[in-house]
């Protein structure tokens, strides 16, 4: 199974990540149940593909998993 992965003619290609996210950055959610909330990064994994937020919700701050696909940085 592995050599269908380095082989040079399986036509596979896997793209490198362009997210240039680190923590402290604020974001807007564009997807999902806090869809165009903004945020304030506190923690990345890009191995996992996620981020954790802080939100303010509720007269609170609450911390939330978000993934980067659905997230850009605020304006």
């Amino acid at each position: 199974m592995v050599d269908i992965l380095y082989a040079a003619n399986n036509n596979r290609v896997t793209p490198l990540s362009d997210i240039e996210i680190e923590e402290g950055d604020k974001i807007r959610i564009l997807d999902g149940p806090l869809m165009d909330l903004e945020a304030k990064i506190i923690k990345v994994n890009l191995h996992k593909r996620k981020v954790t937020v802080e939100i303010p919700l509720f007269n609170r701050t609450m911390q939330a998993d978000v993934g980067v696909n659905i997230i850009s940085k605020a304006r």
